[in-house]
């Protein structure tokens, strides 16, 4: 959902599978494997126990995303893999935004970085 210059510089740094952080407009990004500390965190899985309730009853986020969190304590973190359980939580010092599109309730996130803090809405 990216506009084409946010998609061509991600995609001209090589997406957000490497271990530095993508910068746009001062913003930085990072994906599962960065190292350094980034703005928005962006991974498929949830943190464990955070928005990640399926519809069998089981929490199915992985513990790997929530121990990433708390080394990196980025300002907001999205996820998308749990269908079931869209929404918007605060982890500790990160906004999490489960933003899936794929519950036919939700058509992902609106979120806005500003000096003040992170603010976000599901579409």
């Amino acid at each position: 959902m990216d506009g084409p210059r946010a998609v061509f510089q991600i995609t001209h740094r090589g997406g957000l599978l490497g271990s530095e952080p993508v910068v746009i407009a001062g913003v930085s990004f990072g994906g599962p494997d960065v190292r350094a500390r980034c703005d928005v965190l962006v991974t498929h899985e949830p943190p464990l126990g955070t928005l990640d309730l399926a519809s069998s009853g089981r929490h199915i986020g992985t513990q790997a995303v929530r121990d990433l969190i708390a080394r990196l304590r980025p300002k907001v973190l999205t996820c998308g893999h749990v269908h079931e359980s869209p929404g918007i939580v605060q982890l500790e010092d990160t906004l999490v935004v489960n933003c899936t599109m794929g519950n036919d309730n939700t058509s992902g996130a609106l979120i806005e970085l500003t000096p003040d803090g992170v603010t976000a809405h599901l579409l």
